[in-house]
Order: C-alpha cells, then sequence, then structure tokens
C-alpha cells in the first residue's frame, strides 16, 4: 500500500491537534475491561511529564465486563490529567472507535428501514455488553424493533436517559474525535485504520471500521511520519513497521490492556502493558483467601483473570446466548474455583479456575438454549457442545440430518448410542419458535392460530346448571332412604377418606356382611330414584366436559 498527499485538516470538531507535544501517550482499545484501565491509569500517572499528551484510540464500549465504570474511569482520569499544571483541555483526546460509533446508530435506530436486523448485527457486535451496562432490557429492544419506530423512540429515548444519569458520560461519548494528530504533522492516531487511497479529510467509516492492514504500508500516509491505531482485528499485541504501529492485545477478549509513548517523530519511547499475576502471587492470594478470609486477596485474583471468563465466553456465543450473561455465569465458577483452589497442588491458578468457568458456562448454556431442558445425562451433555464440531469433521455440515454412517461415526467417537446422536441432532436442528413471532408481512401471529381448548363460556353455564340439578336431585333420593341406609352412604361414599364396612359393622351392632348388603340396597334405591328425574338416564353417567 502506498500514502496519498494529505493535507493536514483544521475542523477541531473533528479531529483533535496535539499542540507542541513532548511525547504523546497512546492508549490501545479497552472495551469495558475497567480494572484493566484502572491499572493502566496508575501507572501512566507515575510517569507523566511536562509536555506529555494522551490519546485514547476508541473502543471503550462493548465486549468487557464493565463497561459504565470504563467510562466513569476515563471521565476521572481526565480531571486528573487537566489538574495538571500548564494542561489544556487539548492536550487529551477521545477518539471514535467501532463500538462507539455502533451505539450512537443504536441511539438512532428509529430511522433504520430494517431496525430488527440492524439491531441483531449490533448484538452480534458486542452492543450487548454496552445495553446490559446502562441497565436497558435486550427484550425490550427486540420487541420495539418489532412494534415500530414509536416503540422503538421510547426505548432509545430510554437510552438516552440512562447515559445522561452516569455524570459525565454523555459529554465524553458524544465528542469523540474521528482522529489525532501531533500539531507538526508527525504522527497520525486512529482507532482502526487509514484508506490510503483518500486524503485525511475525506477518509470515512475505514478509520473505526478498519480496511487494508496499516502495518503494510510501503509508504508514509501523506506527510505523517508514522500511524499509530488502537485496534486489531487480530489482537497481536504490540506490533511496529516502518510506517505503523498497533496496539491491541486483545483487552475485553481476554487479553492485557496496552498502552505505548512516541516521541514527536514516531520513535517509541515506552511500552505498557496491565501486568498479570506470577505463580508465587497466585498462591500467596490464594493462601491469604483460604486460610484468613482476606476478602481484597480473592478480588485481587478474581479480577486479575476475569479476562480468562471473557474468552471462554466468546467460545459459546454461536448458542445465541447474551455474551454478558456469559461472563457473569463464568464469573461465578472464577469465584468458585478461588475458594476451592489448593496451591500445595503446584498448579496454577488459570489452569484450574479454567474448567470452573467452562463448567458453570455450560451450565448455563443447557438451561436457557431452550425452554426444554437439555443435555440432561452426561451422553446428551457431550453431544450437545460437541455434534456440530463432528459433523463439520465428517463434512455433514448441511441442514439436513445426519446420514446413517454419520451418525455411527459420531456414536463411536462420543461412546453414545446412535439412537442419543439421532434424537440431538433433532433437537438442535430446530430451534424454538415463538408464538409471537409474525406471520408473513401481515400483522398476525402464529399464536392467534392456536386452538383455545378450554370450555366455551356456554359450556360452562351448562355445565354448573347441569351439576346443580344433578346435586339437588342426589339430595332428595339420599332422603328417601332410611336413617341406617343413609348413613352407610354418607361415610362410605360422600367422605374424602369413607369408613370400612368393620367400622360401620361396630358403630351399628352388625356384620361387615349386613353393612355390605344395607349399602348395595341403598345404591339402587337412589340409582332408581334418580332414574326417575330424567327421561335420559344414561346422562346422569356421562361426565360433563
Amino acid at each position: 500500500m502506498s500514502g496519498a498527499a494529505v493535507t493536514a485538516p483544521c475542523d477541531s470538531d473533528i479531529f483533535a491537534r496535539l499542540r507542541r507535544p513532548r511525547r504523546i501517550w497512546a492508549v490501545g482499545a479497552v472495551h469495558g475491561e475497567r480494572t484493566r484501565l484502572a491499572q493502566l491509569h496508575r501507572q501512566i500517572a507515575g510517569r507523566l511529564d511536562k509536555g506529555d499528551r494522551l490519546v485514547y484510540l476508541g473502543g471503550y464500549l462493548g465486549h468487557g465486563p464493565d463497561v459504565a465504570g470504563t467510562v466513569d474511569e476515563l471521565v476521572a482520569f481526565r480531571r486528573l490529567f487537566l489538574a495538571r499544571r500548564h494542561t489544556f483541555p487539548g492536550d487529551i483526546a477521545f477518539l471514535r472507535g467501532g463500538q462507539e460509533e455502533i451505539w450512537q446508530k443504536l441511539l438512532q435506530l428509529q430511522f433504520a428501514p430494517n431496525p430488527r436486523e440492524v439491531l441483531q448485527w449490533m448484538l452480534d457486535h458486542g452492543v450487548g455488553a454496552t445495553l446490559a451496562a446502562y441497565g436497558a432490557e435486550l427484550r425490550q429492544g427486540l420487541a420495539a424493533a418489532r412494534d415500530g419506530a414509536l416503540a422503538l423512540t421510547r426505548w432509545t429515548t430510554s437510552l438516552r436517559a440512562a447515559v445522561d444519569a452516569r455524570p459525565g458520560h454523555r459529554q465524553l461519548l458524544t465528542n469523540l474525535k474521528r482522529a489525532a494528530l501531533s500539531e507538526d504533522g508527525g504522527l497520525l492516531f486512529v482507532h482502526a485504520g487509514v484508506d490510503p487511497g483518500k486524503p485525511l479529510d475525506l477518509q470515512g467509516d475505514v478509520l473505526w471500521w478498519g480496511g487494508a492492514d496499516i502495518l503494510e504500508l510501503e509508504a508514509p500516509f501523506g506527510r505523517f511520519r508514522r500511524v499509530v491505531r488502537g485496534y486489531d482485528r487480530q489482537r497481536g499485541g504490540l506490533r511496529e513497521s516502518r510506517h505503523a504501529a498497533s496496539l491491541d492485545a486483545g483487552s475485553g477478549f481476554g487479553g492485557p490492556l496496552l498502552a505505548a509513548c512516541f516521541a514527536p517523530d514516531g520513535t517509541l519511547v515506552e511500552s505498557l502493558r496491565t501486568p498479570l499475576l506470577s505463580r508465587d502471587r497466585e498462591f500467596e492470594l490464594a493462601r491469604r483467601w483460604r486460610e484468613g478470609g482476606d476478602t481484597a486477596a480473592l478480588h485481587e485474583l478474581v479480577r486479575a483473570y476475569t479476562r480468562l471468563v471473557i474468552a471462554s465466553a466468546g467460545r459459546f456465543r454461536s448458542y445465541g446466548l447474551p455474551l454478558g450473561d456469559l461472563v457473569q455465569e463464568g464469573s461465578v465458577g472464577l469465584m468458585q474455583a478461588a475458594a476451592r483452589f489448593e496451591p500445595e497442588r503446584d498448579v496454577r491458578f488459570s489452569t484450574y479456575a479454567a474448567w470452573w468457568i467452562r463448567s458453570a458456562m455450560q451450565d448455563y448454556v443447557l438451561r436457557n438454549w431452550s425452554i426444554v431442558r437439555t443435555g440432561t445425562t452426561t451422553a446428551q451433555k457431550s453431544l450437545f457442545f460437541n455434534l456440530r464440531r463432528l459433523r463439520a469433521r465428517i463434512d455433514e455440515m448441511s441442514s439436513a440430518p445426519l446420514s446413517e454412517a454419520g451418525r455411527h461415526k459420531i456414536a463411536v467417537a462420543l461412546k453414545v448410542d446412535v439412537a442419543e446422536v439421532e434424537s440431538m441432532d433433532m433437537r438442535l436442528g430446530a430451534a424454538d419458535q415463538s408464538l409471537n413471532a409474525p406471520l408473513g408481512s401481515g400483522e398476525e401471529d402464529w399464536q392467534d392460530f392456536l386452538a383455545d381448548r378450554r370450555p366455551s363460556p356456554e359450556d360452562v353455564v351448562i355445565g354448573l346448571h347441569d351439576g346443580a340439578t344433578r346435586s339437588r336431585w342426589l339430595s332428595e333420593a339420599l332422603g328417601e332412604l332410611n336413617p341406617r341406609e343413609r348413613r352407610i352412604i354418607n361415610d362410605r361414599r360422600l367422605r374424602e377418606v369413607g369408613a370400612t364396612l368393620e367400622e360401620l359393622g361396630r358403630a351399628l351392632g352388625v356384620s361387615k356382611e349386613r353393612v355390605r348388603q344395607l349399602e348395595h340396597r341403598a345404591l339402587l334405591k337412589l340409582r332408581q330414584s334418580m332414574c326417575r328425574r330424567t327421561d335420559r338416564p344414561a346422562d346422569l353417567l356421562v361426565e360433563a366436559g
């Protein structure tokens, strides 16, 4: 790739100009990792010097466990940075990233021609974590997208109100810059990339979505000696080429958060990353928590390995469940691992915790993938999580059912019955169907065509009337019995727990056989009396409904 002739833009509303920098600190994509950002801020604060400038390269929202807390941390550190002597607002810059662009478009979702498809695309690209951070209900959003522009307007208005409720959030998120450049034009900072065929003032979405890899620039981009980006799809860490540098090790996806310090000529002066725990530090924290109940040690241990939770959650995204919920379940598994970890076994905590995190997420997926309970046995769980992978291995990834040979291969590989493979293949092949799903382009739902199997109002009234009539006739028939027969019928037939023949015999001073004879005679009298009251005696023997 070759560079294009570039004139430095002058519009300060779009681009940030860093005046006379001595050094420029650049922070890579954060993606909701507030704890990592706070750790990095402490490192940067101890290294700031007069004339230093600070650029955040976008990607503050989405994916990670604490999006709102991340923005809080950015707002707080901006105050701290500007409190330094001889520092001005233009000395710190916040760039727009892909997640921030998605969020701004989400707040205008009511204007989209196909809002449901757009919202689903946004969810697939990580906006769910931001929605959860501001207390939004995803189900409400999906329902609003179905109900139309007015419902969507109400929903997006509630999102704006939630952002406004957090001090400083709206001001920061609505004043993001497209790019930042040093005053002499030597350094250009972007979120994801540039189009080398266009001047900077004509760069569009490529700044936050990226294009061709800037590390492959064969010549300087215009008159900029170096382009620095903060988001890398490959999350390759700190990477440099002659004309570019990349700062993204996967923060928000299980990796550390990166920052780097550049001289005005583009030379890399220093790089920082959030630290990981050493083996000795792991064991020390685990012992403090296990033996002394030190909650501070537990929190440090759990925070350090939140990246494992996020990385594991990404492996379960194909099941269609919210990433934020997966992260929460994985965090529960991480805390269980911390409570059960035994340092004396000489195993790294990350290795031990990975199994607990995976188990917690698998259990959550099995509980929520379908309203019908899935994976109730060990064989079914193994099939649920491995069937797709094994189908791909035997080249049967079509939507059609597995062939007989394919079922046999998978049954052998997982050591389960062929019948269980066939059953799970059918269950995974058809997701739950919502009864509120529209039919075609009309206003009718599936539930509109469900037959109501309950009795009609007419049947209910007729049943009540007939029941009252039968009760009255039975009461009159019982009145025709003599006292001894009436007592036998009451005690034997009309109580929840009927008396035995022996009990009635003792009470009446007769044998059990005599009680049975009297009962039989009383029942015949009742039948004859009831039959006299209707022209169709058979109706008395048919239960209503």
